[in-house]
């Protein structure tokens, strides 16, 4: 679409150039790429330069639409990216969670069958008989 948008530019400025050296006097001939047009009219000039302006306009019509048809690609390419590292990241937190659950239901399993409970050392000795 750039390409024909660029085309139609480049036409519509060419013929735009002739009819502006072709302008004078009743009757004028026009000459663009190995055409020639005799006996245009000051009235069949002003189509011509209207039908030149059609053409530019339709010509950036179609650059405008197609940069506008990237941008939301990359938009939209870029939302996608966005999303799979949101995704990744989530996954990747619930793995290390689910690692450390793991972990520790191996640690557990693998403990001496009966656990003797640990002492403060602060509490005292308390196999002591107390007076």
């Amino acid at each position: 679409m750039i390409i024909l948008g660029l085309l139609l530019i480049l036409v519509a400025v060419a013929v735009a150039v002739a009819v502006a050296i072709a302008t004078g006097g009743t009757e004028t001939t026009l000459e663009l790429f190995g055409f020639s047009l005799s006996g245009l009219t000051p009235f069949l000039m002003f189509l011509v330069g209207a039908a030149v302006m059609l053409l530019l306009l339709l010509g950036l019509s179609l650059l405008r639409r197609s940069a506008r048809r990237q941008r939301e690609r990359r938009q939209q390419l870029q939302a996608a990216r966005d999303e799979r590292e949101h995704s990744v990241r989530e996954l990747e937190q619930e793995n290390a969670q689910l690692q450390q659950q793991l972990q520790r239901q191996q640690a557990q399993s693998r403990g001496p069958a009966t656990a003797e409970p640990v002492r403060d050392p602060r509490a005292g000795d308390t196999d002591r008989p107390r007076r």
